[in-house]
């Protein structure tokens, strides 16, 4: 008797409710919105004897209405950029924090399908599943994101 009125005193002390969104999530979505967000990656080394010359850029335009767009650019001339026809952008972004309370930015494409990238902001520095990207909002169509 005396271990179920202990039991039950512990339960009344535990209380249920929905899980607020942290502040970060919404201060880092704040800070996304209306960006371009590119990765580079080359292999231009100096010290190697050997340089083919490949580069990769991929640019990720996060739109304040919600929608994204998506551009794969490679050396071998190969663009890849992802388009619906009747909505804006690619899809939709967030950011979220996954099951484990990873913070990560979510591209949900039109078509179903779903990318979800570990977001880190270090030292003033967006990274993307450990890769930097460069963050910039003005100038010409180079730096500002396409969201019109």
């Amino acid at each position: 008797n005396k271990y179920e009125l202990l039991a039950i005193e512990i339960a009344s002390g535990f209380s249920f409710f929905k899980p607020k969104m942290p502040t970060m999530v919404k201060e880092y979505k704040t800070m996304l919105n209306n960006t371009k967000l590119t990765y580079v990656e080359s292999d231009d080394f100096s010290n190697s004897e050997v340089n083919t010359g490949y580069q990769t850029k991929t640019v990720i335009d996060l739109c304040e209405q919600g929608y994204f767009n998506f551009y794969d650019f490679r050396s071998n001339g190969m663009v890849s950029a992802f388009s619906a026809d009747s909505n804006k952008g690619a899809g939709k972004w967030d950011i979220i924090k996954d099951d484990v309370g990873n913070i990560v930015l979510q591209l949900r494409y039109y078509d179903g399908e779903i990318y979800e990238y570990d977001f880190e902001y270090l030292n003033g520095k967006i990274f993307l599943n450990g890769d930097h990207y460069l963050k910039t909002t003005e100038g010409d169509l180079k730096y500002k994101p396409n969201c019109n």
